[in-house]
């Protein structure tokens, strides 16, 4: 009896009764929440909050689903639209009862460097190894960087 009081004592009330035991066994996994996150766009460049490196952490638990993001700036004017919507994307793969926090943190502070490979291609900017699979004539040791009204250089 005491193995069982202990088991379930660190559970929240709303959890240890009844049919709400279920939602324990639907908690989403991380692949799945990090999908719904791939859904939501940062509006002023027209890719997802997880290609752009902005997702830094995952948290899920009993109690709820936590995630830690930032903006690429502290001043992005779409910070509030961006987790509204990422608030949501997530809320739909939780089952009902389970809580859904965004936290946005600023350290560490957002690079480039966090955006993926796609990401960094769909801008025009390419790193030796992608350069070097479509055959660039011109090797590695060189980095490409090109966005809009730059010009490319090597």
């Amino acid at each position: 009896m005491v193995k069982v009081y202990l088991a379930y004592s660190f559970l929240p009330p709303s959890l240890t009764m009844g049919a709400n035991m279920d939602a324990i066994s639907q908690l989403p996994t991380e692949d799945v929440v990090r999908d719904a996150l791939r859904s939501v766009d940062d509006p002023e460049v027209g890719m997802n909050i997880v290609d752009l490196g902005l997702v830094y952490r995952i948290d899920i638990a009993h109690s709820g689903i936590r995630i830690e993001m930032t903006m690429t700036t502290p001043a992005c004017p779409m910070g509030g639209l961006i987790t509204d919507d990422a608030k949501r994307a997530v809320a739909a793969t939780a089952p009902a009862g389970v809580g859904v926090d965004i936290d946005l943190v600023w350290e560490p502070p957002w690079t480039p460097e966090l955006m993926s490979e796609t990401a960094k291609r769909a801008f025009g900017w390419t790193t030796d190894r992608s350069r070097k699979r479509a055959g660039d004539p011109e090797g590695p040791d060189r980095q490409v960087a090109a966005g809009p009204g730059s010009s490319k250089s090597r």
